[in-house]
């Protein structure tokens, strides 16, 4: 019996530790796990909560978007987004669109070359991306324009030798199978990341804070205004964070990348190119944390003559806390909702231009 018992156990150890190795094994398994006390810890609830298991902030986050009726569907919506939109938005969330193709900006599986655009469409390109990755993402043109190539300029390009690499692809089964670097989290999230063990999670966590004044590393909370934020966009000598220092020299940087990566889409035949900065939780919540950059008040004035921008700051502001979840580094629903209002008045807008009447 002893023997069986320990056969049993070595057999579900490894095959958790395989199945923590291998991505598609976890996720897929991952998404199986819905609903109930054994639901994924982390699904429907914050992330930044997820964090800090802080119980004032078990607070539920859900997206409940509107869906827009358009009898002309024109527009092919070409959208570069990160968190903020990529799993929360479709092709039905867009006035007059016929296609949306979204391509994320870290994932280089999603990054598109076409040889020409549909010439029978209004071809839109919309360019999001949140405050804190805009320093970054505007220092090198090359970033802003990865995403999508076309077939012209990859002539342009010295041809890459795309044979298989025998000890490459070695390597990345061994990695994916039994050695993947995310091991740790993996098995984190397999064998402990059920909403059952939350409350306990919810104990370890307050008291933390409570005594020690301690959370995750990566957690600030603002106990003024009752908001946790991710700390990289609040603290530390990078440009993610909403008080590290802008000269002149910087802001000019960031106008002539923008306005280069329009000209260079323009070029290949976009009817509009259109960029859109959501702005950090704190940089609308509590920009008196420390002294703003005033990054995102500077984006909202350049001048539409460089280049259109869909832009909610001014909007945001007007009722900082309506717009964000207090436990998540993402806006809400009404924050989503209120975007695509805005996105979607331009759209039509377009559209009643290109057809010279009122839809």
């Amino acid at each position: 019996m002893k023997k069986t018992i320990a056969l049993i156990t070595i057999l579900l150890s490894g095959l958790v530790y395989y199945g923590s190795n291998n991505p598609n094994i976890t996720e897929t398994f991952t998404s199986y796990r819905t609903g109930g006390l054994f639901n994924v810890a982390h699904r429907g609830l914050g992330d930044l909560y997820n964090m800090s298991f802080l119980s004032a902030y078990n607070m539920p986050l859900e997206y409940n978007l509107r869906k827009v009726e358009s009898k002309e569907k024109e527009i092919r919506l070409f959208l570069f987004c990160d968190s903020y939109l990529i799993s929360h938005v479709e092709k039905e969330h867009f006035y007059g669109t016929d296609s949306l193709i979204k391509i994320k900006w870290w994932d280089n599986a999603s990054y598109q070359t076409i040889e020409k655009l549909d010439a029978s469409k209004k071809n839109i390109l919309l360019i999001e991306m949140s405050e804190r990755f805009v320093r970054d993402a505007c220092v090198d043109l090359g970033l802003m324009t990865a995403p999508l190539t076309f077939g012209s300029d990859l002539e342009q390009q010295q041809e890459v030798d795309n044979s298989p690499d025998e000890k490459k692809d070695g390597n990345a089964f061994l990695n994916d199978h039994f050695f993947n670097p995310n091991i740790n989290s993996n098995l984190e999230l397999n064998l402990f990341s059920y909403k059952i063990f939350n409350p306990i999670k919810e104990i370890k966590g307050d008291i933390n804070y409570k005594f020690f004044h301690r959370t995750n590393k990566d957690v600030f909370v603002d106990e003024q205004n009752h908001f946790l934020y991710f700390k990289p966009t609040v603290s530390g000598d990078h440009k993610t964070n909403a008080f590290f220092p802008m000269d002149s020299a910087e802001f000019s940087q960031i106008v002539i990348t923008l306005n280069k990566t329009k000209e260079h889409y323009k070029k290949h035949g976009f009817d509009e190119v259109y960029f859109s900065f959501v702005p950090n939780p704190v940089s609308v919540v509590n920009p008196d944390l420390g002294a703003y950059n005033q990054l995102m008040p500077f984006l909202s004035n350049v001048d539409s003559s460089l280049f259109k921008k869909i832009d909610v700051y001014t909007l945001f502001k007007s009722n900082p806390k309506k717009y964000y979840a207090p436990n998540d580094t993402h806006w809400n629903s009404t924050g989503l909702q209120t975007w695509l209002d805005v996105t979607n008045t331009e759209l039509k807008r377009i559209l009643e231009k290109h057809s010279g009447k009122s839809l």
